[in-house]
């Protein structure tokens, strides 16, 4: 069973905290760990000269392991099993027969927004980072960190998506109810002029069957009329 990394940090002897204390200040391409004023060890990264594709499946994996931690710093050692060995100041043994590896997150700013980037490499021995041949395996990851207990940086509100910058009526959740609202107000409104139009046309119904019973009446005389010329005509075509 793993310890919990603050424990780890407990029972690790003061002697062998050396991983970046020999310089205050180490980078490779203009990414940077820095000793603080508080004396915590933090990375410095520059977006421009990280590369952002990983072919090593190991470390790819590891970038994940190190940034969903809830309780980690953002400078940690893994070993092999991505177990974590130590915090920034852990020193990497002389005798060490396995390979051990370390993960740093850092915050920088693009065109005034936070962003973060998570370097996890091969660790080639203590205060390697200025040292060409400790970045040949090097995975780069932009993903937002689950946690900032160092005080490195701090993680602040999450990005927004489309559908936060939305007011609460537009969110897509309640899209389906707010639509079925909208419908029952159309049919209820098409229900309201189905009526008026109804009463309207019962409330002329009496004089158009006036109308109706006029016209049918102009109707019959003008057919007597016919038939009365007719008859008066007949005989004169006799004769």
């Amino acid at each position: 069973m793993l310890l919990q990394p603050a424990l780890i940090l407990l029972i690790l002897p003061q002697s062998v905290f050396a991983a970046f204390n020999y310089n205050d200040r180490a980078c490779w391409r203009r990414n940077c760990v820095v000793r603080r004023d508080t004396g915590t060890f933090c990375f410095e990264p520059q977006v421009s000269s990280l590369q952002q594709e990983c072919a090593n499946t190991f470390l790819s994996n590891l970038l994940q392991v190190h940034l969903k931690s809830a309780v980690g710093p953002s400078i940690v050692y893994y070993d092999e099993e991505a177990h974590m060995l130590g915090a920034a100041t852990w020193s990497i043994p002389h005798d060490m027969t396995s390979s051990a590896f370390v993960c740093m997150t850092g915050q920088l700013q693009v065109d005034g927004r936070s962003q973060y980037q998570t370097v996890c490499r091969e660790a080639r021995g203590d205060d390697d980072m200025a040292i060409p041949a400790a970045h040949t395996r090097e995975c780069v990851s932009d993903e937002r960190p689950q946690h900032a207990g160092d005080g490195c940086f701090s993680l602040g509100k999450p990005p927004s998506s489309k559908d936060d910058d939305k007011e609460w009526y537009e969110q897509p959740a309640l899209a389906g109810p707010f639509w079925l609202l909208g419908a029952l107000v159309t049919l209820e409104k098409i229900c309201i002029w189905a009526g008026s139009a109804a009463r309207a046309v019962v409330a002329l119904l009496p004089g158009f069957m006036d109308l109706l019973t006029a016209i049918f009446g102009l109707l019959i005389l003008r057919w007597h009329l016919v038939i009365a010329r007719l008859l008066v005509q007949q005989p004169a075509a006799i004769v």
